[in-house]
């Protein structure tokens, strides 16, 4: 699994995307307390589409 992308929720908190490296499906995961704050902000730079690309 790889993170590609974060967001705020407004109930759950921070929300981190990841993406399997096998079979490319986006899965969706609350941050914990312990991940590193100063990361999940650089995932909110990405503006991830979800088929699969970049956008830029």
């Amino acid at each position: 699994m790889e993170p590609v992308s974060a967001v705020k929720n407004g109930k759950k908190g921070w929300i981190i995307y990841h993406k399997c490296t096998k079979c490319n499906k986006i899965i969706p995961n609350k941050s914990a307390k312990d991940d590193n704050f100063d990361e999940i902000i650089k995932l909110t730079q990405i503006l991830y589409e979800f088929t699969g690309s970049k956008k830029t």
